[in-house]
C-alpha cells in the first residue's frame, strides 16, 4: 500500500517526505536543500502543500505524516 502511493510521487515529493520522516528542524537552509538536492526552497514549499493537500502531510506548527506507518516506510 505505502510503496504504491510513494512510487506515483514525483521526486521532489519523496525529497520533501524524506525531509520530514528525518525530522530535519531548518527546512529551508541551504544545508538541507543541498543535503537532500532540492534546488530551491519554492520548489520545497510546493512539494510540502501538495504533500498536504494530499493528505499524506498535515501542518500543525510544523509538519508531519498524517499516518505515522507512513513515516516508518519512508525510513526503512
Amino acid at each position: 500500500m505505502y510503496e504504491e502511493v510513494y512510487n506515483r510521487l514525483s521526486l521532489s515529493h519523496r525529497k520533501a517526505l524524506r525531509i520530514i520522516a528525518m525530522k530535519e528542524t531548518k527546512l529551508f537552509s541551504e544545508n538541507v536543500l543541498k543535503q537532500y538536492d532540492i534546488k530551491s526552497s519554492q520548489l520545497l514549499n510546493k512539494a510540502l502543500n501538495a504533500l498536504e493537500e494530499k493528505g499524506i502531510l498535515d501542518k500543525n506548527g510544523k509538519y508531519h505524516f498524517n499516518d505515522p506507518l507512513f513515516k516508518q516506510f519512508i525510513l526503512s
